[in-house]
């Protein structure tokens, strides 16, 4: 898996990236450009699946999609939508169903400006650079396998996370991706709540990822708990690639039997 940053190709000192405009992004919230901020990086990092889609790393149930009156919006994830369609090709984010692009607003002034479709025109204001991360990142997914509503938070032990402070909500069916960066060591601490105590973890684990060089690190998990009827499940670690600038990945179920 890869997680990509799309900076909008502007004449300013840092480049702000597509974003969820709203706090809580929930179908239906609308997108703008904003700088990179670990604390909203969530709703600033996308993957791309293979037929198109553009799906949220703070929640893989909402999809970069078009609305009502042309609307820019995300949506609740649904495979073959071609509302939800994307093709990204010479720099411009193109709709599959009108041919449309994402287009900044406001490119004189970009900070906080809304991301809305116009027709493809390769204007400035609709050129977009791709970034991804390398394999001295790791990419830790962890999903709500449970029919309950839960929190998560992602605390760094040694290096960055990309994370905000407190807790962040992991609907049930859902899963958000965090981004781990290696300085000095990588290792980032999960908790997982329930909606009767925000105080109590339920769950925890620790993830690891040696620092990459001339090969990618190893990647591992540890430290792993869990009570109240709740498990960690599932979990699978790949090594990034040196070679492909890939970063590794972590992916974790939280179950409930």
């Amino acid at each position: 898996m890869q997680l990509y940053f799309f900076a909008a190709t502007l004449e300013t000192d840092n480049a702000p990236v597509l974003m969820i405009e709203s706090t809580s992004p929930a179908p239906g919230s609308t997108l703008q450009i904003d700088a990179i901020d670990s604390n909203v990086a969530l709703w600033q990092l996308w993957s791309l699946t293979s037929d198109g889609h553009l799906v949220s790393a703070g929640n893989s149930t909402l999809a970069l999609s078009i609305g009502e009156n042309n609307a820019l919006i995300v949506d609740t994830l649904q495979p073959g939508n071609a509302a939800q369609l994307w093709q990204i090709s010479n720099g411009t984010i193109v709709s599959k169903l009108n041919g449309q692009a994402l287009t900044v607003t406001t490119a004189s002034d970009p900070s906080a400006s809304a991301v809305v479709l116009e027709p493809a025109q390769n204007s400035q204001a609709q050129q977009w650079t791709q970034t991804g991360f390398d394999c001295n990142t790791l990419l830790t997914t962890v999903s709500n396998g449970t029919a309950k509503d839960l929190l998560l938070s992602a605390t760094a032990i040694e290096g960055l996370v990309m994370a905000p402070d407190g807790t962040i909500p992991l609907p049930a069916g859902a899963s958000v991706t965090v981004v781990s960066t290696y300085m000095g060591g990588l290792a980032t601490g999960f908790q997982i709540f329930g909606p009767e105590n925000a105080a109590a973890s339920v769950a925890s684990f620790d993830v690891h990822q040696h620092q990459c060089v001339f090969e990618a690190g190893d990647v591992w998990v540890d430290t792993i708990n869990y009570l109240d009827g709740f498990n960690v499940s599932d979990v699978q670690t790949q090594s990034g690639s040196h070679h492909d600038t890939l970063p590794g990945n972590v992916s974790v179920t939280i179950t409930q039997p």
